[in-house]
């Protein structure tokens, strides 16, 4: 969470939220456009509408290269777009150029959760397997705390906040956002602290 106390009393085009899969991102994302009467999209469910097939199948078949190149297409169309909500895939942060683009374009609000926390939430999506694929081959909770801890600090780049959502309901999170940011044709800080 590196930008500057000038930068977050600026408005902003969209609001971003990352963090793993499992966190919540889509739901959030959908009720807080439902709160304040904007669209909400998730990238990952822009990738596989333009490829036409899976995230898995993308892996699968041209590989993650091709998949992250798919993404930072589809981010790149999304901050063309009016203001909105937008669910990063769990990795959209990975390329610098999708970090930077993320910042120059809106508030960052990044959706931690412990890695037991996501397995369970993981294990119960019966999307997941289906749509994306394993990226160690390593057990589920293993391959959440390895994966986590190369992104943590890549997430902590990139974000204005940082909510844990262990312990929060999806109307907690959206009622702790909407109580730091606004929205009147771009958003802003209320409140920037985390």
């Amino acid at each position: 969470m590196n930008h500057d106390e000038a930068n977050t009393s600026m408005p902003s085009q969209h609001l971003f939220l990352t963090g793993y899969r499992g966190s919540v991102k889509t739901t959030v994302a959908h009720s807080l456009a439902d709160r304040w009467q904007l669209p909400a999209i998730d990238l990952d469910d822009c990738v596989e509408s333009e490829a036409g097939r899976s995230i898995a199948n993308i892996f699968e078949t041209d590989g993650e290269a091709e998949f992250r190149r798919l993404e930072s297409v589809a981010l790149q169309t999304a901050v063309d777009a009016d203001p909105q909500i937008i669910g990063l895939g769990g990795g959209a942060i990975l390329a610098e150029e999708n970090r930077r683009t993320i910042r120059d374009h809106g508030i960052v609000i990044w959706l931690d959760a412990s890695p037991e926390c996501l397995a369970r939430r993981i294990g119960g999506d019966e999307s997941t397997a289906s749509r994306r694929p394993s990226l160690t081959g390593a057990p589920v909770l293993d391959e959440i705390a390895s994966v986590m801890a190369k992104r943590r600090p890549l997430y902590e780049d990139v974000s204005d906040v940082r909510i844990v959502v262990d312990q929060l309901s999806v109307d907690d999170i959206v009622d702790f956002v909407a109580q730091r940011i606004r929205f009147d044709a771009a958003f802003v800080f209320i409140s920037p602290s985390s």
